[in-house]
């Protein structure tokens, strides 16, 4: 019965607010992975990126599910992943030395975010929204499809301006 539910489900839950036209309720869903000890984290410029209490999911009782409500402007599209953290381990960060460089080169929170989501995608614990028919992919060599860095999944609400397509 779960399964025939969840094959109909579309993603993030958006509902529209009577009293405030220029704001959402935008509910994230995501099935824990029943074999593994994560907490479940939204990735996104809405929670800022890093993982904080504000940006964690929280599991449904008696279910598999984890969720996150957040009041966001009416008028926006982002991107955004989960992230699986292991509560047993902890990411430290490497020497700046020994990363590749990055032009522009990020710093400060952005530069420690960008670093856990890259451990996190090396360690196959970043994933995009199942349920959200709408995703993009950074591919690493544009020649080789095959050949993705990473993909997310893309929020559109909907007073989002229109988007550009170049042809």
């Amino acid at each position: 019965e779960k399964q025939r539910w969840l094959s109909h489900l579309q993603t993030p839950l958006i509902e529209t607010m009577d009293d405030d036209s220029n704001h959402c309720c935008v509910t994230f869903l995501f099935q824990h992975p029943a074999d593994k000890k994560v907490s479940i984290y939204l990735y996104s410029p809405a929670t800022g990126f890093l993982c904080s209490p504000g940006s964690m999911l929280i599991n449904y009782p008696g279910t598999d599910l984890d969720y996150l409500t957040l009041l966001l402007s009416a008028h926006l599209r982002m991107s955004y992943s989960f992230l699986m953290l292991s509560r047993e381990h902890h990411y430290e960060e490497q020497s700046r030395a020994s990363q590749p460089m990055e032009y522009p080169m990020p710093s400060g929170e952005l530069a420690c975010s960008l670093w856990l989501f890259n451990q996190l995608m090396a360690d196959n614990a970043v994933s995009i929204d199942p349920y959200n028919p709408h995703s993009i992919i950074y591919y690493k060599d544009w020649e080789n499809p095959t050949e993705f860095w990473a993909k997310e999944s893309i929020l559109e609400l909907p007073k989002a301006p229109a988007a550009l397509v170049s042809v």
